[in-house]
């Protein structure tokens, strides 16, 4: 097995793992006893990880900008203007987005394409 090769497994395993930790994109609502849609209040982490993301895949899919970009606004749905520019002049969100792409940097393009950015649309399609 090639060094090339055995970090490109690793590097897509990794990706996976973090694709599936991360609450970012989309964020799943669930309806309230009163019939809305809860969902968890947005934090620096979460928001840096879908930002970083977001950067990331337009720039190696730029065809399918828009749907990184709808996947954002759902995440950030009912924050604030305010908020948001808070949590990302946040320390805990300047960390998380710097760790985030460094990793991303780490994933080969194919890989990236095919785990990183390919989590469907908003609507689940």
């Amino acid at each position: 097995m090639s060094n090339s090769w055995r970090a490109g497994v690793v590097a897509m395993g990794a990706a996976l793992a973090v694709s599936l930790q991360s609450p970012a994109w989309p964020v799943e609502e669930r309806p309230s006893p009163a019939g809305r849609a809860d969902k968890p209040p947005l934090d620096a982490r979460s928001l840096a990880i879908s930002d970083s993301k977001r950067s990331y895949c337009a720039k190696l899919v730029p065809s399918r900008e828009g749907e990184f970009e709808a996947k954002a606004k759902l995440l950030e749905r009912g924050t604030s203007r305010d908020a948001l520019a808070s949590l990302r002049a946040s320390g805990q969100y300047k960390s998380a987005y710097d760790a985030e792409a460094a990793f991303l940097q780490s994933v080969p393009p194919e890989n990236g394409r095919r785990i990183v950015c390919a989590q469907g649309t908003p609507s689940g399609k």
